[in-house]
């Protein structure tokens, strides 16, 4: 898979050396190929395949689930809020329209509602007002009456107020049987209120009649009865009183209760209106930032008009050009070597004679297998068939303009160097044992030499013992 890159004088010996191979099997060390050592930086890489793309990138996600029906094209410069794609609003312009007319509903009624609490208010408390005055005036005929202050005169006045009293009030709870009678056909009070104005208006009627009978008997002066017709008076004017503050109460309850349901049913429409407009919105998918364009992938391709977005999928990228990186996968046999920091060097299909230099800033901390973790794309950069693979980024030095997200770029990542090393071929090393030497031709013949190995590559390796720049060593024959 990774094979390291050979000095290329070593590699020019070594086609040489191959070129001449096809001598007998039983040639001699001197009638073998031969390769001049040389000493300089010797560099262990991993050789991989890549793709180019933005260090950052933001993402657009699709807000619902609906098909798309428009698409801007990729690589597309876009401004922040311009139209990246619309979604299919089938139904949801209508649905907009139907809750508004939901909520307008809704407020007429609480308006109403609030209208008809006021009045049965209104209509209580002046009741209440009525019977405290009538409990008053009553307390203050009995006290006149008590105190033997009632004259033959002033009885006469007084019964004659008292009927006078009485037939407003008789026209009074008539006129508000009337009012609540409306009420209860327009569906504003309920028929317990109704049965009270009817009640109240007998309990008038029969003033009515007592003031007169009153009036009829009053020059006979007050007798013990008379008196307690006052008493009477009091308590009655005591307990319309109270039941005037009771039914007060009870209409301030049920108003506000009421009240509060309207009030319930006009945020429930608020809220389902605001969802409503927010769907609909959610079809105009707007560019959160200026930037370039790019599609995402899907099941069989690209996203496109006509295909389906579920939601929170991604759709588009807007890549940041100004930082660029290469996502590449090592396999697991090489992949311990792999380490953050490590310089790279990166070479693209579209620039094959500019070499950019990079490092690793990621590894993944778990394999992904190939078959079944890796996409189609992804698997291509694998080169060989291993099962499981570590996903790596490499960062990119500076800035250059002509690098473009989705460039299929070559990557070497120096995992180890020596800055001094003498590097011959690994066709050039023989073994006795647990020992590695080396043939060097010298003007006596051929010397064997023990050496001590360094870095190994698949192709050289790194003497650091045994060998001095400019030997000459002999290479295994074919």
């Amino acid at each position: 898979m990774s094979r390291p890159r050979p000095d290329k004088r070593l590699c020019r010996a070594a086609v040489l050396s191959l070129l001449l191979v096809g001598c007998p099997g039983g040639e001699t060390p001197e009638q073998r190929p031969t390769v001049v050592c040389r000493r300089g930086r010797f560099e262990r890489v991993v050789r991989e395949r890549g793709v180019v793309n933005a260090l950052r990138e933001r993402t657009v996600k699709s807000p619902t689930s609906r098909q798309i029906i428009q698409m801007v094209p990729e690589g597309t410069v876009v401004k922040e809020g311009d139209v990246l794609f619309r979604l299919d609003p089938t139904g949801l312009e209508q649905r907009v329209k139907d809750r508004a007319a939901d909520q307008d509903i809704a407020k007429a009624s609480h308006a109403r509602r609030k209208a008809s609490s006021e009045a049965a208010t209104h209509y209580a408390e002046q009741n209440v007002a009525s019977a405290r005055m009538a409990l008053e005036l009553a307390t203050k005929e009995l006290d006149n009456a008590r105190a033997g202050l009632l004259t033959d005169e002033s009885e006469k006045i007084m019964a004659t107020s008292d009927v006078k009293k009485s037939e407003i009030d008789v026209e009074d709870e008539t006129r508000k049987l009337e009012v609540s009678k409306r009420l209860a056909r327009a569906g504003v009070e309920e028929r317990s209120e109704l049965d009270t104005r009817i009640v109240e208006k007998g309990i008038a009627e029969a003033g009515r009649r007592k003031a007169r009978a009153v009036h009829e008997d009053v020059m006979d002066g007050l007798s013990r009865d008379e008196l307690r017709e006052y008493e009477l008076e009091v308590e009655l004017a005591k307990y319309r009183l109270a039941s005037a503050e009771k039914d007060l109460k009870e209409t301030k309850e049920r108003n506000t209760k009421y009240l509060k349901h309207a009030h319930r049913r006009v945020e429930w429409a608020e809220r389902s209106l605001k969802r409503a407009e927010e769907e609909f919105a959610k079809t105009v998918v707007h560019s959160p930032a200026k930037g370039l364009v790019l599609i995402k992938s899907t099941y069989g391709g690209q996203f496109a008009p006509g295909m389906w977005a579920y939601k929170n999928r991604e759709i588009m990228g807007l890549p940041d050009l100004s930082a660029m990186k290469v996502d590449t996968f090592v396999e697991e046999s090489v992949a311990a070597a792999i380490k953050k920091g490590q310089k790279v060097r990166i070479r693209t299909v579209a620039l094959p004679d500019t070499v950019f230099e990079g490092s690793v800033i990621k590894v993944g901390s778990l394999p992904k297998d190939v078959s079944h973790d890796l996409d189609a794309a992804s698997r291509l950069l694998i080169t060989r068939p291993e099962r499981r693979a570590f996903e790596v980024a490499i960062r990119l030095k500076g800035k250059d303009e002509r690098l473009k997200p989705g460039m299929n770029a070559e990557i070497e990542i120096v995992t180890a160097e020596l800055p001094d090393a003498v590097v011959v071929p690994r066709s050039a090393l023989l073994r006795d044992g647990e020992t590695q030497y080396v043939n060097v031709l010298t003007g006596a013949g051929v010397e064997r030499r023990d050496v001590q190995l360094g870095l190994e590559g698949e192709d050289t390796v790194a003497v650091i013992d045994g060998l001095e720049d400019g030997d000459e060593v002999v290479l295994r024959g074919g």
